[in-house]
């Protein structure tokens, strides 16, 4: 997907022109944008000053991605008992199906099997 080719400093500078007075047809044809695009623009940057834009932008971001299926267990383990959240509901908004929340990882280290499989080959070499 294709970034925006203005900053969010000449949006608000375009929305300022706008509130001037210039009609909203005459601004989109001017600076060469859809007649779609400003009201989404004044609904998302409307009553900004160009200082609030970069704290609106950090704001405005999501924190980083759960990835993995270990960290979206634990979300969901937060939504059901932090937030009172069905487990179903929880799940859904993660992203991750009941089965995967459900699982319980084994423990890598078994204490006897490295030992058989260590035997097996001296018994069976190959």
């Amino acid at each position: 997907m294709r970034g925006s080719r203005f900053t969010d400093e000449q949006i608000i500078g375009l929305l300022k022109e706008g509130e001037a007075g210039m009609t909203t047809a005459e601004l989109c044809r001017r600076h060469g944008i859809s007649p779609a695009t400003f009201p989404k623009w004044k609904a998302r940057y409307g009553g900004l000053g160009v200082s609030d834009a970069g704290q609106s932008r950090v704001a405005g971001v999501a924190p980083k991605k759960r990835v993995t299926p270990a960290a979206r267990r634990v979300a969901v383990l937060v939504a059901v008992e932090e937030l009172g959240l069905a487990q179903r509901r929880a799940c859904g908004l993660t992203g991750i199906s009941r089965s995967v929340a459900h699982y319980q990882r084994r423990s890598s280290e078994r204490p006897g099997l490295k030992v058989a499989l260590v035997s097996i080959k001296r018994h069976h070499p190959t």
